[in-house]
């Protein structure tokens, strides 16, 4: 019973003269968990922050603006099944079924060149109107060019040959031979 005799003190009232290196080390470690707890706990909320604003800023999103942007992608991109028409003049279900996916990716915040992206890993490069660079494409963005430049060359060329055989001056005996016949008809 004697040991129970020590006066209580509570925490502010203790006073430490020199720690014990074990007592330091703990505190220092009860520190640091601390912080890393506080970091955690607002990196969440900052996380957490961040999402909501994403939510509420495509939430605000302007359906006038997004609408324009389905309209014009809707015109870049073909129908599988029609084959010559853009999925915005198509009533084929297939090209329902696109308009109403790129209605849901611009929904989902996805930008222009994302969208475009998707629907020619799904369906090929075939189903963009204007495709992109690539070696497996080079002779659609090559041979255009080439054919009018070959064209004007040859163009060019008949030209100048024409331009020096015609010569339309005549020669002596002709201008001689002409002479005769005129006369001979009068």
């Amino acid at each position: 019973m004697a040991e129970n005799l020590e006066p209580r003190m509570n925490a502010n009232e203790r006073q430490y003269s020199s720690p014990a290196p074990a007592e330091r080390r703990g505190r220092v470690l009860l520190t640091v968990q601390r912080a890393t707890h506080l970091i955690r706990v607002y990196s969440r909320s900052f996380a957490v922050s961040i999402l909501l604003l994403l939510a509420a800023s495509s939430a605000l999103a302007d359906p006038a603006k997004d609408q324009a942007r389905a309209e014009a992608l809707f015109r870049e991109v073909r129908c599988i099944q029609c084959q010559s028409e853009s999925i915005a003049d198509s009533h084929a279900p297939i090209a329902g079924d696109m308009r109403r996916q790129i209605r849901e990716d611009i929904a989902a915040g996805k930008d222009d060149s994302q969208i475009r992206e998707e629907l020619r890993a799904r369906y090929s490069d075939y189903v963009l109107f204007r495709p992109r660079f690539a070696l497996s494409n080079l002779m659609l963005w090559v041979l255009p060019p080439l054919i009018v430049l070959l064209g004007a060359a040859l163009l060019l060329w008949l030209s100048k040959r024409s331009k020096a055989s015609r010569s339309y001056d005549l020669t002596q005996a002709e201008t001689e031979k002409l002479r005769e016949i005129m006369k001979s008809d009068d």
